[in-house]
């Protein structure tokens, strides 16, 4: 893990991508799913991301539903 807390771990390596998207053009936000591919190469109890200026609702890996999900607003993960 880094030290520095502006940097993700290396734990998890995110390979590809698929993401949809709703615009609202009258309110300036969106809402959309997210699905990402990872390379995880440690054990880990948690997954970091970048989360800036995002509200996350949920989240799942491999079908099971995460026990929690939080934001740091310093981080902005």
């Amino acid at each position: 893990m880094s030290d520095d807390p502006y940097r993700l771990p290396r734990l998890a390596l995110p390979r590809h991508y698929a993401m949809e998207l709703e615009p609202d053009l009258e309110s300036f936000r969106f809402e959309g799913r997210v699905a990402i591919d990872l390379e995880v190469l440690a054990d880990t109890e948690r997954l970091v991301l970048n989360a800036i200026e995002l509200d996350v609702h949920s989240a799942e890996l491999d079908g099971v539903a995460a026990t929690r999900v939080e934001t740091d607003g310093e981080t902005q993960r």
